[in-house]
């Protein structure tokens, strides 16, 4: 089992990866309305992944759930991911639904959450 201060260097560095990946989906789409965008984002971090917000979320979250030491954060974390995966789906039909083969093409070509998970299932 891992030393306490090689836990927090890693919560530590995923907290970093996952602000970073926040930081950069935010300048990416700071000037298109996400509610209904009018284009699809497929520049900077959404040119790797397709959720770049919800994976740097679920990043900081597990930096600082294992920075803390919470082990009720990481014990719920499962559901919590689960149930945003679930957004992420919806999200994905209502995405098709709008720029229609645009949007599939860009779901071949970049992974939902990074590149350890292809496309479409």
């Amino acid at each position: 089992m891992p030393g306490p201060r090689l836990v927090s260097i890693l919560g530590t560095a995923l907290e970093i990866a996952g602000s970073s990946m926040i930081a950069g989906a935010w300048l990416s789409a700071r000037d298109v309305y996400l509610i209904a965008p009018g284009r699809l984002l497929t520049d900077g971090v959404y040119g790797r992944v397709r959720h770049p917000m919800y994976l740097g979320w679920a990043l900081l979250y597990l930096g600082g759930a294992l920075t803390f030491r919470n082990g009720w954060a990481l014990a719920v974390s499962p559901v919590a991911m689960s149930i945003v995966h679930h957004e992420v789906l919806r999200e994905e039909s209502a995405l098709v639904r709008r720029f229609g083969t645009t949007y599939e093409k860009y779901q071949d070509r970049v992974p939902r959450y990074g590149l350890w998970v292809r496309p479409r299932v």
